[in-house]
């Protein structure tokens, strides 16, 4: 039986969204969960950014893409996204948006954004955010999370919306 690296000896791992393999023992039950793929991951990133002409604010776009060469079947992700400003010094505004893609076994879930879509792969979805310095070292962020878990077919969905509201503190 193929696996790789132990996960869990118990009957009810999930895997973080990762397509796992249970090992069963002579009697049939459960003793242990491995990882179905390995995972060997091509990831390519870019970004770009410039001073808008109209508003003279900074504005940058994003993306990544990644890919277990590994695994034959989900196995791909992507993020892109835009922000507009700056929550530094010269800008004390700053708002993003993206959208995330991540099929099952494109990277290790346990890995991975913990917030999207519950945590772990296999979901797809939007993030909106909000960063607003309120003095010099001193920053107020908000973000809002419209997220769906489960991609594959037949596979049951489950909507997530989560809005997360922190301070940051700098030294």
């Amino acid at each position: 039986m193929r696996g790789y690296g132990v996960i869990d000896w118990s009957n009810n791992f999930k895997g973080y969204g990762n397509t796992v393999r249970e090992i069963t023992d002579d009697q049939g039950r459960v003793v242990q969960a491995v990882y179905a793929d390995e995972y060997h991951e091509l990831e390519l990133m870019a970004s770009i950014g410039f001073n808008c002409p109209w508003t003279g604010l900074p504005l940058g776009f994003y993306g990544n893409f990644v890919r277990n060469i590994e695994a034959d079947d989900d196995n791909k992700g992507f993020q892109t996204g835009i922000r507009v400003g700056g929550s530094g010094r010269l800008q004390p505004l700053e708002l993003d948006y993206s959208y995330r893609y991540l099929e099952a076994d494109a990277v290790v879930g346990a890995f991975s954004d913990s917030v999207s879509w519950g945590g772990g792969t296999n979901g797809k979805g939007h993030k909106l955010a909000a960063a607003y310095r309120i003095v010099e070292h001193l920053v107020l962020r908000a973000s809002l999370y419209l997220d769906q878990q489960g991609l594959g077919a037949g596979e049951e969905s489950r909507d997530y919306k989560r809005v997360l509201v922190d301070i940051t503190a700098s030294f």
